[in-house]
């Protein structure tokens, strides 16, 4: 916070609020000693008495929120006045003061685009934001800047910071990650016809080399279709996570859950903290470890992970034959354009499989309603078939390295599979397994930078989500460690340090809080900007500058504060409850009282809905997306095995 809080009562008469109300019928009087009574003089319908309001919003969502709405503002404000320095306040009452000029502006522009009278434009639009006139507008937009201050400032403190930032990572995802797009048509729907250009098939050559000449993932990442992340070295936020396709999502997800874990009951457990399915038996989403073991999910990755070899992508490196779709391009041929022998055509250079072109550029059937046989070369070119037998797959999978390949590279590690075989894979210049998921734009290239899941395998043994830490980073991040928590470092070895204090878990979620810490830009900071070179905001060489860590921090920040849509009801509730599970967290120096025990339980109620409605929403929405991933999965299982029992070759529709 930045400043003591005093203590100050916030009062709350009965507020008279109907669903026909308008906001200008609500208003805030101030008594003799500075306490704020909220109540309302009329409705449409005449006078309300504080009973029959109640009583009416019993069965009312619509006004029950309106009700939350309005007391919240005040709460929230009347918290900030009390909190916030004077230029904080001042600077607020100024930015609400120009978002309302904004506004008469882009009324203004509008108006005149519509030919609409400005008058009659902006009694409309001030009537859809809820108010009636632009003081009131003005008021409006203070009291949402005031309530953003609050919740940024509240999460801000040490405590309610690691409080939130475990609700964060535990709600968003316990991992992230880095990865290397190369774009292709995956055929999301159809599983067997999935193309990939000359131009992607050479990028998708070149990253495997580079992988093979020991290069850094960081460096190889400039070739990323993804924009976004190729000069970040590759490197997801953690707030991204909730957007990411199911496939680059699950990925992680069905690593952690099967390939470390062997009994159906650990990776019933683990599953269940993934939120991928719910043991509440309780509750009516409630799946059993039963119906776990008979899922499509379960099904497919119940041997552990597959490998796809190296040497079966590399493929695409070969020489066009003669007996590949369209190689009458490069082969004598009879006037059918068959070809009659395996001559090469003179003065045409025969390219590779990856560079084979496209033959396209016709519709599915000629004029005479026949299926045109060019439409299908598309899909036939050895490429093709290549791409949709190695990495046109639902299913993540690492790639294998042949014991030529791998003494090639120093970018390998050994895995142990389900069947007790022992595996080389493709790994990063850190010793991390690569493993690729699909999207509907592409193939995702990938490993885990942190998992806050279990951020520390201190046995070294292979696991191919929890990201092999070096002991600089290590110690860098228990320096941070013993710094938060005022741990002595007589030798200057902070691990070993941090560890005899914080033992196990602890240790770890002590790892989690110093990886995600925020910049200390104080005087007293016993840390300096490289003792953040290992840390979520120092990442791809921010901490090289304090400007660069303090972007970084406000906006980690931000993604933490505005994580869900209830962190503002965990605030209010710990800010106005004295019984509230989160009164811990704040110091209960504010207090709030109602002149009406109903009024007090209704807006309780309200609160305790919604925190319980919206944790639940988020699991049911994980458990809903693993569900529709794993219905994909099994889908591409059975129309690739009716491929094959078809006669078909896998790219052939």
């Amino acid at each position: 916070m930045k400043k003591k809080l005093t203590t100050v009562t916030l009062l709350l008469a009965s507020v008279l609020i109907a669903t026909s109300c308008d906001s200008d019928k609500v208003t805030l009087k101030e008594t003799d000693d500075g306490k704020s009574i909220i109540f309302s003089i009329k409705t449409d319908d005449g006078v309300y008495t504080a009973d029959q309001l109640l009583s009416d919003l019993q069965d009312s969502s619509t006004a029950k929120t309106a009700l939350y709405n309005e007391v919240a503002r005040k709460v929230f404000t009347q918290y900030a006045l009390n909190t916030l320095t004077n230029t904080e306040i001042s600077n607020i009452s100024i930015k609400a003061s120009d978002q309302v000029d904004d506004f008469k502006e882009n009324c203004k522009a509008s108006s005149k685009e519509e030919g609409t009278d400005y008058d009659t434009y902006l009694e409309t639009a001030l009537k859809n934001e809820g108010v009636s006139t632009t003081e009131e507008l003005e008021q409006l937009y203070y009291d949402n800047l005031m309530k953003q201050e609050v919740l940024k400032d509240y999460v801000e403190d040490e405590d309610h910071y690691n409080y939130f930032l475990d609700k964060y990572l535990d709600a968003y995802t316990p991992y992230q990650v880095k990865h290397i797009l190369v774009a292709a048509n995956t055929a999301d729907t159809n599983y067997v016809n999935g193309t990939m250009s000359a131009d992607n098939a050479r990028k998708l050559l070149t990253i495997m080399d580079r992988f093979l000449n020991g290069d850094t993932f960081e460096s190889i990442a400039t070739l990323t279709d993804d924009v976004s992340s190729a000069q970040k070295g590759g490197v997801m936020p953690f707030n991204e996570a909730q957007n990411y396709v199911i496939e680059f999502r699950f990925a992680t997800y069905a690593q952690e859950i099967f390939a470390n874990n062997k009994t159906d009951e650990d990776r019933y457990n683990v599953a269940a903290d993934l939120h991928v399915v719910n043991k509440d038996d309780k509750s009516s989403d409630y799946v059993s470890q039963t119906d776990f073991t008979s899922s499509n999910l379960y099904d497919v990755y119940s041997q552990g992970i597959e490998t796809v070899k190296l040497s079966d992508i590399m493929a695409l490196r070969g020489e066009v034959s003669s007996t590949h779709a369209g190689a009458y391009n490069y082969y004598e041929t009879d006037k059918d354009g068959n070809v009659t022998a395996n001559k090469k055509n003179e003065d045409i250079e025969l390219p590779t499989i990856a560079e084979q072109p496209y033959e396209m550029n016709v519709s599915k059937y000629n004029d005479e309603g026949e299926l045109n046989k060019k439409y299908y070369e598309e899909y036939e070119l050895q490429r093709n078939q290549i791409f949709n037998n190695t990495l046109n797959t639902h299913k993540v999978k690492w790639i294998e390295l042949s014991a030529e390949e791998a003494a090639k590279t120093t970018n390998k590690t050994t895995a142990t599979l389900a069947d007790g075989s022992t595996k080389t894979i493709l790994a990063d210049d850190a010793g991390n397994p690569i493993f690729f998921a699909l999207a509907s734009t592409g193939v995702h290239f990938m490993s885990i930078v942190w998992n806050s899941y279990n951020p520390y395998n201190e046995t070294n043994e292979f696991n191919p989500v929890t990201p092999k830490l070096t002991d600089e980073a290590v110690e860098s991040l228990s320096k941070i460690i013993c710094v938060k928590n005022d741990i002595t470092s007589s030798e200057g070895n902070y691990t070993k340090d941090a560890k005899a204090k914080l033992q196990g878990e602890a240790f770890e979620d002590a790892l989690n809080q110093a990886y995600f810490t925020l910049y200390d830009n104080t005087s007293t900071s016993k840390l300096d900007t490289d003792d953040y070179q290992y840390t979520y905001i120092g990442l791809n060489g921010a901490y090289k500058t304090k400007s660069t860590l303090k972007t970084n921090s406000n906006d980690l920040l931000a993604d933490i504060t505005g994580y869900a849509s209830n962190l503002e009801y965990y605030v209010f509730d710990s800010l106005v409850y004295e019984d509230s599970e989160y009164a811990d967290l704040e110091g209960k120096q504010f207090s709030v009282t109602f002149y009406d025990d109903n009024l007090y339980g209704l807006i309780k109620e309200f609160v305790q809905d919604k925190l319980g409605t919206t944790d639940e929403s988020f699991a049911s929405s994980v458990q809903s997306s693993a569900e529709t991933y794993a219905s994909k999965l099994a889908r591409e299982a059975e129309v690739k095995a009716a491929s094959k029992n078809w006669g078909y070759v896998a790219s052939k529709n």
